[in-house]
């Protein structure tokens, strides 16, 4: 099963990401639930790292799993991006949770 919790401020922007496991839907390659997950974590990624002035940690060292952690002080420049960035990835995660609840558990947890 993909485990993922998201981390959420207070006021709903996307503060972390930790995702581990294997969704175990379908042989390695062929995975659409792996496929889902993967899809919108790393789009997010990418978004995150190409935000000028938006400093980021990110955990990507082996296979099955992704963390990223935003660590600049003044999240507010970048407040629409980060709640849209939380929403995506909420509505996202939580509709594959819904339909393939044996291989995808997303925890949402507010800091």
């Amino acid at each position: 099963m993909i485990q993922v919790k998201l981390s959420l401020s207070k006021d709903g922007l996307l503060l972390s990401c930790n995702a581990e496991g294997h969704a175990c839907f379908a042989p390695k390659g062929r995975d659409i639930v792996c496929a889902g997950v993967t899809t919108l974590l790393k789009t997010v990624l990418i978004q995150l790292e190409e935000k000028d002035n938006l400093e980021l940690h990110t955990e990507t060292d082996k296979r099955g799993s992704l963390a990223f952690r935003v660590l600049s002080n003044d999240l507010s420049v970048h407040a629409v991006f980060l709640t849209y960035a939380a929403d995506f990835l909420v509505k996202g995660l939580q509709s594959l949770e819904k339909e393939y609840p044996l291989h995808v558990s997303v925890r949402v947890v507010t800091e």
